[in-house]
């Protein structure tokens, strides 16, 4: 049963709450109500609630400040906050306190209980997590003896002292029969926000399950947590029984765990005295995942035999990338991007040649940041060189590459638009310190703000909501109007002063815009002056 306080400055709304609630039949007990802020952290760092329902707006110390200290407390209680619908901000802060729910005033009795069981069903989930996660990690530290793991361990690293190794090893109950063996290596890719010790004991517990189906079949981890699978049998049938086993073990792996396993397998050997070429040839093959991404199941007798160089024009393929990325044509880098994967991936031999082509286009694109006056250490971060030394595939290294491009693209139009609003301000200035001007153009004020005619009508109607012609007629017809108000020019003499030579053509289009003749709003405005 789970304990529950009650935080709130009002005692009715206590009384009603801690009286009305069926508190043992919704899984909860009740460890007391507290009318303030600084009571109730007090009794929570003894009593350890599992829930606190508090109220937001209190004197002394508010929900939102109970919710931070206890948090500094490492109180691990959820909190749940009653609130109004007037408080709305405090909803928002609330929310980046990780508040769990809330519920609103007045608290209906029904709702609460409602409430309170599905809390607890998630706090039963959250427990059986919990235990399940204790129970791995015991197991984690009971399934491993640390003998086991250092003699196969050694019979992968040498062929000396096979035989006695193999002895030891029959002594712990392992046997591996023949009459061929190979090895398998298989390394997770776990995501940084998961336990990776975790995470690997339940790679290897998958592994096992899987591969351990097969007689003479062992699995452990190497020194650098990798897990290895030494499998003997019929030397017609091994390649394929191992192969197989290895593909169902990145299907379950990918399927329960949500994250890729990548595996390498040696050649067959004839005796276990040659395990080691075997071992190290699956290491090999891992290390293919460069090139050919996480994921996948590699057999190095795949690689070795004839990967040869397609013809791939880099050239071109660079100047139309660079092309792409001056012009901020987002998805026309990313395709491009994709392609040197593609052809990166299929020409190279050798992992050194698939690293040299990561920093040759690196090269490439800082080099146009500095042509551009992009700040590199903000666009490539202070070591690019070095991270992308830790890339662990081709695909991590084009994603990098592509968000980096997002990056300068992004800095590009910043700039650009930066630049573009400048020049419309100061179309906009020229254009009200010349309306009066009949021979005033679009050609002239795009020469003004150096500029082309289509590039500046675009950019004008984006910052204004208006076209060129539409702002000049706008400022015009104001500027009259403010004449025929304040002046007593005739029509004909309001006209010359705002740029038009045609008194006609000017009562016809002040009408259109005003609804009503020069004359007319003269009039008009005159009368209702006072």
């Amino acid at each position: 049963m789970y304990s529950v306080m009650i935080v709130d400055d009002e005692p009715e709304v206590r009384e009603a709450i801690r009286n009305r609630t069926s508190w043992e039949a919704c899984g909860f007990r009740l460890a007391g109500d507290y009318g303030n802020g600084p009571d109730a952290l007090e009794a929570a760092a003894i009593l350890r609630p599992d829930v606190i329902i508090t109220d937001i707006s209190m004197p002394y110390l508010d929900g939102l400040e109970l919710a931070r200290r206890l948090a500094d407390q490492c109180c691990d209680a959820k909190v749940v906050f009653l609130t109004g619908y007037d408080q709305f901000e405090y909803a928002q802060e609330a929310l980046r306190l990780k508040a769990k729910d809330f519920l609103l005033k007045p608290v209906n009795a029904e709702e609460l209980e409602q409430f309170l069981r599905g809390l607890k069903r998630e706090l039963d989930e959250e427990h059986a997590r919990r235990q399940d996660q204790e129970r791995l990690r015991r197991q984690l530290y009971e399934s491993l003896p640390v003998l086991r793991e250092r003699l196969l361990q050694r019979l992968v690293s040498t062929g000396k002292g096979c035989g006695e190794v193999l002895a030891r090893l029959e002594s712990c109950h392992i046997r591996l029969p023949g009459p061929a063996y190979v090895v398998m290596a298989a390394d997770p890719d776990i995501p940084e926000d998961r336990d990776p010790e975790l995470m690997r004991f339940a790679v290897r517990n998958i592994v096992e399950e899987i591969a351990g189906q097969v007689p003479g079949t062992v699995v452990f981890q190497n020194p650098s947590d990798q897990i290895v699978v030494l499998m003997s049998g019929d030397e017609r049938l091994i390649v394929r029984e191992i192969m197989r086993r290895a593909e169902q073990a990145c299907h379950s792996v990918r399927k329960y765990l949500n994250f890729p396993l990548s595996v390498g397998v040696g050649m067959v050997c004839a005796k276990p005295e040659c395990l080691h070429i075997s071992y190290g040839e699956a290491l090999n093959a891992l290390d293919y995942r460069f090139l050919l991404g996480c994921g996948n199941v590699i057999f190095i007798g795949d690689l070795e035999q004839g990967r040869g160089r397609e013809r791939f024009p880099y050239a071109e393929w660079e100047r139309q990338l660079l092309l792409a990325l001056k012009s901020c044509r987002m998805a026309e880098v990313s395709a491009r991007l994709e392609e040197w994967e593609s052809a990166v991936c299929r020409r190279e031999k050798s992992l050194d040649d698939g690293q040299g082509a990561i920093y040759k286009l690196l090269v490439a694109l800082m080099r146009v940041a500095e042509d551009l006056g992009i700040d590199e250490d903000e666009v490539f971060g202070r070591q690019p060189f070095a991270l992308a030394a830790t890339l662990k595939s081709v695909r991590d290294a084009r994603r990098w590459l592509e968000a980096v491009c997002g990056r300068m693209i992004e800095w590009m139009t910043d700039r650009r638009k930066s630049a573009a609003r400048a020049q419309i301000l100061q179309a906009e200035a020229y254009i009200q310190a010349h309306y009066d001007r009949p021979d005033l153009s679009l050609s002239e004020i795009c020469q003004h703000v150096y500029m082309s005619t289509s590039y500046f009508s675009t950019q004008f109607k984006q910052h204004t909501g208006e076209t060129f012609v539409e702002y000049l007629t706008r400022i015009r017809i104001e500027k009259a109007k403010e004449l025929l108000r304040l002046s007593p020019l005739k029509t004909y003499e309001v006209a010359a002063r705002v740029g038009y030579e045609d008194p006609r053509y000017f009562s016809v289009l002040f009408r259109r815009v005003v609804g009503k003749t020069p004359k007319a709003y003269r009039a008009e405005n005159h009368a209702a002056a006072p």
